[in-house]
């Protein structure tokens, strides 16, 4: 009699408490220190909604997401020049003579040349980058990391008059001699399949193209120079010789062009022009073989350069390359409070918001340069490289609405941050310049340099996104969105380049900004 109770007294005491114990265990599996059993693993079970068909909400996990960023940066139109600076055009001829009037006529008046590339990249470019999001939300409180690798993009541009592509061209006789000429046209390795009944030709003619057909440079690029003698020169621009003398194998084309025997075309004959007509660009003077005879034999030596004949050059370059690339990274920690309604005793409470504060790390990597061939100094290029850094403290307020398993949100971040900018700069200018040589600038010799400077600014930064999300299974959730960040007071790599020959410089940092705007996809997935 007794055993029996006491089992009926265990029975009851089993009823009473399964219920306590059966809450205090979805407790401990939804809400428990660390989330501790939050999941059953069953990751793709369908998810469960509630009598407001509402997604379940288990109160913690950890989170993880990802998304694939597609975005956009936008472009500065940087002009490769010092703005707003002209010059005037090379005067061939100093002086122009009426053969129907007594003296010199006016003179005709060059044309002014400006900088002709004004629109040059960074241009609006789209790039890759990836995003990813650790959390672990309890209740209310989300606690989040986020990491951003990339985007980066690449705009480039090259100028001036470029190889045309010809496609199969068959080989021109220019000169009517009855041979292939290889002094014009393009690129041609490859004719195509010969006509019926002719042989393959077993070598395919290549052809080069110079940038001009005369050899000048055909992109200006108009520099602050230290003075105004630094651009002249000694030129050797016109033939000056008696073509009737030259050697075999030359040939005379247009009274301007020598081609010499290696088919290459040149504007050379070794005599310097004479500018200001005065028959003659060098001072001869005599001078005793043995200076100490007085009978010595008197030779004529060259005493001096005709400065009447030195001649005023533009820059310009025969091929101009113009690259830029940008690029970003950074982390950021959050806590993130979210106002839930759904205590209410009411229906379709689907829509809340978060605030949430934290700190933030953003990186923007800016690199432009340009590299190119002058006619009158060689190769000229900049390299300049720029590190904004910025941290400070962030805000963040979301708003986001639940129907069924579709979530759509509203999410804006507010940083104000301390801006560290690097700046490097490497310049080359003129790597074959010969002072005093002809066809260059009289001056100049080649000229390496390399300059840093480091900048400090509060940059604001601001972020919005908006996105999609669909809920796939209990713990798994699709979503994509739309991006737009807006950087003010940076400095960006190519606003920043000063324009000074031969030296080029860093201007002003911190009056640039950025905005970053495209689409992103990815996924969510909670434990």
């Amino acid at each position: 009699m007794f055993p029996t109770r006491i089992r009926t007294l265990f029975t009851a005491v089993a009823l009473l408490a399964s219920p306590w114990a059966t809450c205090q265990a979805q407790y401990e599996d939804f809400c428990g220190p660390f989330c501790d059993g939050c999941s059953d693993m069953r990751y793709f079970e369908p998810v469960d909604l509630d009598l407001d068909c509402m997604p379940v909400d288990y109160g913690c996990g950890y989170i993880f997401g990802y998304d694939k960023l597609y975005w956009s940066f936008t472009g500065d139109r940087t002009t490769i020049g010092a703005p707003g600076l002209t010059y005037l055009s090379e005067v061939m001829y100093e002086n122009f003579v009426d053969e129907n009037s007594v003296g010199p006529t006016v003179q005709p008046q060059p044309y002014t040349i400006i900088n002709g590339i004004t629109d040059a990249p960074p241009a609006a470019s789209f790039g890759w980058g990836d995003r990813y999001e650790l959390g672990y939300r309890k209740k209310n409180i989300t606690y989040t990391v986020g990491i951003l690798q990339g985007p980066h993009a690449i705009s480039s541009e090259v100028y001036g008059f470029l190889p045309l592509d010809l496609g199969n061209s068959p080989p021109v006789d220019i000169d009517g001699d009855g041979t292939i000429d290889a002094n014009q046209g393009t690129n041609i390795t490859n004719f195509g399949p010969p006509p019926p009944g002719q042989a393959e030709n077993p070598n395919p003619l290549e052809i080069l193209l110079a940038p001009t057909l005369n050899g000048f440079g055909s992109v200006h690029v108009n520099f602050n120079v230290p003075n105004n003698d630094f651009l002249l020169g000694f030129r050797d621009y016109f033939i000056n010789i008696d073509f009737d003398d030259l050697d075999d194998g030359f040939d005379f084309e247009g009274g301007v062009v020598v081609i010499g025997p290696d088919g290459d075309p040149t504007l050379v004959d070794g005599i310097l022009d004479d500018i200001n007509g005065n028959i003659g660009n060098i001072i001869i003077t005599l001078v005793p073989v043995d200076p100490l005879d007085p009978d010595s034999e008197l030779i004529p030596v060259a005493y001096a350069y005709d400065i009447g004949d030195l001649h005023r050059y533009n820059i310009r370059f025969n091929t101009l390359q113009v690259r830029n690339r940008v690029e970003t990274d950074g982390i950021e920690l959050m806590k993130t409070h979210t106002l839930n309604n759904r205590h209410r005793m009411a229906k379709n409470q689907n829509s809340h918001f978060s605030i949430g504060y934290g700190v933030r790390y953003f990186r923007l990597k800016d690199d432009f340069r340009f590299d190119g061939l002058t006619d009158v100094a060689g190769r000229v290029f900049t390299i300049n490289q720029v590190e904004n850094s910025i941290v400070g403290p962030q805000i963040r307020v979301k708003a986001d609405r639940q129907v069924g398993k579709w979530n759509t949100s509203l999410d804006t971040r507010f940083m104000f941050g301390y801006n560290i900018q690097n700046i490097d700069q490497t310049n080359g200018f003129g790597d074959d310049a010969v002072p005093g040589g002809v066809n260059n600038l009289l001056f100049l010799q080649p000229t390496y340099s390399r300059y840093g400077e480091r900048a400090d600014d509060f940059t604001p930064f601001v972020e919005m996104r908006a996105e999609v999300k669909y809920q796939l299974t209990r713990s798994m959730a699709l979503k994509a969105g739309f991006n737009a960040t807006y950087v003010d007071t940076l400095t960006r790599a190519a606003q920043i380049v000063e324009y000074n020959a031969p030296d080029f410089g860093i201007g002003e940092t911190g009056k640039q900004d950025i905005f970053i705007t495209g689409l992103s996809f990815g996924a969510e997935f909670v434990h």
